[in-house]
């Protein structure tokens, strides 16, 4: 049954309240990371991943043999 935290505290029986382990506390936080870990790379696409990669590594390419000096972050006109 679920019980605010109010009246966790107001309870006055010491069998009533949960007191995790330091063990037991690490634990669901290492659980709670890799759902969170989970959750960031679903929403990733591995293929969008990869061929953002490789068409900015064939501009860089480009840029090069061009003979462009400015890096390609300082550009700033289209």
């Amino acid at each position: 049954m679920f019980q605010s935290a109010r009246s966790l505290f107001e309870n006055k029986e010491p069998d009533s309240l949960i007191i995790l382990s330091n063990k037991e506390v690490n634990k669901t936080e290492s659980e709670l990371q890799n759902k969170i870990e989970y959750y960031k790379n679903k929403g990733t696409v591995k293929n969008t991943v990869k061929a953002t990669r490789n068409w900015v590594t064939q501009l860089e390419i480009f840029h090069k043999l061009q003979g462009y000096d400015t890096p390609i972050e300082m550009i700033t006109d289209i």
